[in-house]
């Protein structure tokens, strides 16, 4: 099935692992064909934006193919230690494809989380938690990680499949009751690494010493920053 679509995109820091690259490359033509777009560039294209952005300091870079043509933005990068959530119902539109029109809908979902003075929003389908607007989510009940499993609707992020490479994780669905009742819970995506969820709705969520060190853990086992 063709879906409608002028382009689709992928996002990663200037400090990507080469592992990491070409699971975005993958994953980047892999959209493009299920959009039936052209592809008509290879991983070292993706390879020398990367080089060419590495002279300056970390910056996040979204490559966009539309039809056949890659198109690269910039942007700068902050970092972000926690992360403060909504849950809201799944938008119609929503999908696990990054497509490119979809970028200024995303816009209008950012504009709103500053509005409700959240840094990101939880969707939610079905009383079944999925992941945020920009990333993957998990949670650690006694000792154990949960994520929910993948749908048509939870894109399969690059930093989520390394995790569930590095680690046992249990993908399974996951309620609003299971992430309130979590001992801790934190969100993942190529640009932020890991970070560390402080509230989702109204429940807060004790970021002790210990939970500071496991989510060191993991990402020192993926071989990233510590952010």
């Amino acid at each position: 099935m063709t879906i409608p679509s002028n382009g689709c995109y992928t996002t990663f820091r200037c400090d990507i692992t080469r592992a990491d690259l070409i699971a975005h490359y993958n994953r980047l033509v892999q959209t493009s064909q299920k959009l039936s777009i052209e592809v008509n560039f290879k991983l070292a294209d993706l390879q020398k934006i990367v080089e060419n952005a590495t002279e300056a300091e970390v910056v996040i870079i979204k490559v966009i193919n539309t039809c056949g043509t890659l198109n690269v933005e910039y942007r700068d990068y902050h970092e972000q230690k926690t992360a403060k959530l909504k849950s809201i119902s799944k938008p119609q539109w929503w999908t696990n494809l990054k497509l490119y029109p979809n970028v200024k809908q995303l816009d209008l979902l950012k504009q709103a989380q500053e509005q409700d003075g959240v840094d990101d929003y939880l969707l939610v389908a079905d009383h079944q938690v999925l992941e945020t607007v920009i990333a993957n989510i998990f949670y650690v009940k006694n000792n154990i990680l949960y994520t929910p499993k993948l749908n048509e609707s939870i894109l399969p992020g690059t930093t989520r499949k390394r995790l569930l490479e590095k680690f046992d994780v249990r993908q399974t669905t996951i309620s609003l009751v299971d992430i309130y009742n979590a001992d801790f819970v934190f969100i993942c995506n190529a640009v932020r690494g890991i970070v560390v969820v402080s509230q989702i709705d109204e429940q807060l969520y004790d970021i002790s010493d210990k939970v500071k060190l496991q989510v060191a853990e993991y990402q020192r086992i993926l071989n990233r920053k510590v952010i």
